[in-house]
């Protein structure tokens, strides 16, 4: 049963079935932009990091997925990830973000560009929420 449905659109918990399906949709969505072109090129090496990197994060159990299906394509038009933020007591964020880029990734992106914009949404997570817990249970 999914989780919500309006119109042709129907949200549920991706599955590892999805994960191809999911690794364009990056590219579709932000390589308008010249900043993502330069940073990760539109290549099979793309696909395979993202593809991977989708694994991770399905297999993660700090990380819920979701997709969103058109009903009347049986496409998958959009995809979203949240990390659980870290508990009490918990020392570090889970599912860091250098633990889901596998090798795949290294060799399809420019890594210093990746690593300054992957990396500013944990210094920004820090530095707007810092310990304040922003979630419910």
């Amino acid at each position: 049963m999914p989780l919500a449905e309006r119109d042709n659109l129907v949200l549920d918990y991706l599955a590892t079935s999805d994960k191809a399906a999911v690794a364009p949709l990056f590219l579709k969505s932000f390589h308008t932009y010249d900043f993502f072109q330069k940073m990760m090129p539109d290549t099979p090496q793309t696909a395979k990091a993202w593809t991977e990197a989708t694994q991770f994060a399905i297999n993660d159990p700090n990380t819920i997925c979701l997709r969103v299906t058109d009903t009347s394509t049986g496409t998958i038009v959009a995809h979203g990830r949240w990390i659980r933020p870290k508990g009490e007591g918990e020392k570090g964020q889970p599912g860091h973000e250098e633990d889901r880029w596998g090798s795949s990734f290294m060799e399809a992106c420019d890594m210093k560009l990746a690593g300054d914009l992957f990396g500013a949404f944990d210094r920004n997570r820090e530095k707007f929420m810092g310990e304040e817990r922003h979630w419910c249970e």
